[in-house]
């Protein structure tokens, strides 16, 4: 449980009532009570405030859907420690608008042998329907990507470009992907379904 306020110098100072630590092998490290001040000055702005919530922008939060030009194929692990480090295995930085991680290649050819490619001049993307069981996209790009959603890779989701099925990647350890061919000067309907 925990309150907060936020000062004028954009320090957040968050009250916390109860906290507790769940270690891997499963045992809880119960904290006192204490008050921790969180910096934000970078990241959050304080866009609402009154005597019962504050409303936060957070200015890193990544959109909806996005194309990448490079990706990564690591087990599990490695996905997630990249994430939580911000560093690739090879010790390059992930930046996940620009290199999704997978566990399997795509299932077509990637071209260059790294998977990755010059990125278009003006790659377009744009959500024609969304809602909570299906949602389509109209995609151009005149390089092999991966269109990477901000949604879980929950089961039962079916993906399709141009009425002919695709396979749903696992993309970044719990997000949803697919691998889009280029077609040159030509727009992809891309569809997903939850069944």
């Amino acid at each position: 449980r925990a309150s907060s306020r936020a000062s004028r110098d954009n320090t957040l100072r968050v009250k916390i009532d109860k906290m507790t630590f769940l270690k891997k092998d499963g045992k809880q490290w119960p904290l006192n009570p204490f008050d921790i001040a969180i910096g934000f000055a970078n990241r959050f702005d304080v866009i609402h405030q009154d005597d019962v919530a504050v409303v936060i922008n957070n200015r890193r939060a990544l959109p909806r859907a996005w194309l990448v030009y490079e990706w990564v194929t690591l087990h599990p692990e490695e996905i997630l420690e990249s994430i939580k480090t911000g560093v690739l295995p090879n010790g390059s930085e992930f930046n996940p608008l620009e290199t999704a991680l997978i566990e399997k290649l795509p299932p077509v050819p990637t071209g260059p042998a790294s998977g990755r490619d010059e990125p278009p001049s003006e790659p377009e993307l744009e959500f024609e329907e969304y809602s909570e069981n299906y949602l389509r996209l109209r995609v151009e790009t005149p390089r092999n990507a991966i269109l990477v959603l901000s949604e879980i890779d929950y089961p039962g989701w079916e993906a399709s470009i141009d009425g002919e099925p695709v396979e749903v990647l696992q993309t970044n350890y719990i997000l949803r992907g697919i691998f889009i061919e280029s077609r040159r000067d030509r727009e992809r309907a891309v569809s997903y379904t939850h069944l």
